[in-house]
């Protein structure tokens, strides 16, 4: 019980910082300035693999508690 409230406790982590980390590129102004695209990107793509791996995770729970 303890273990299964771990992991589900470590997804909503995962996923709260995905989710930061999303917001957080929407928020910054590129300009025109290549670090400042490559910010973006970076921090875009950092969130979406976390979701993915977010999913990937609670699917997984989902199925061994079954």
């Amino acid at each position: 019980m303890i273990k299964k409230q771990f992991k589900n406790q470590q997804a909503s982590t995962l996923f709260l910082a995905s989710l930061a980390a999303i917001a957080a590129s929407q928020v910054i102004q590129p300009n025109g300035s290549n670090v400042m695209d490559f910010s973006q990107g970076l921090l875009l793509g950092m969130g979406l693999v976390g979701m993915m791996m977010t999913l990937v995770t609670l699917g997984k729970s989902k199925k061994r508690s079954e």
